[in-house]
């Protein structure tokens, strides 16, 4: 995935009812809560605590859809699913980890994003 943009600016302007200091701001919260959310994950696998993961994937779904990010948001979709239905968290810790590294990317993505609107 690194030949491809994680965010698609298009659907944050869609979010953001074409509103340019709005899509700003949804870019600067996401660099904002990213991390946050990141780190919850990373505590609660690390704590291998199912329904910690669960609930912090469920926190980050939204923002990476919000984002353009289609395939992290259906993969953390697929993650809170299998959790949600009882599954084991030793079966999607692969895709977790995923979610966990993909943090530095997408944020540096954002900050690309915000410097190309800060010139429009």
């Amino acid at each position: 995935m690194a030949d491809k943009e994680l965010i698609d600016l298009n659907q944050v302007r869609k979010v953001a009812y074409q509103d340019p200091d709005f899509t700003k701001e949804i870019l600067n919260i996401s660099i904002q809560e990213i991390p946050k959310i990141t780190s919850e994950i990373r505590t609660a696998l690390n704590n291998k605590d199912t329904e910690a993961s669960k609930q912090a994937v469920h926190k980050i779904k939204p923002t990476f859809y919000t984002l353009g990010s289609v395939h992290y948001g259906d993969l953390a979709k697929k993650v809170q699913d299998h959790l949600s239905d009882g599954g084991e968290l030793e079966k999607v810790i692969g895709e977790i980890e995923e979610i966990i590294a993909v943090e530095p990317i997408i944020i540096e993505e954002i900050k690309k994003k915000l410097t190309l609107l800060q010139g429009i």
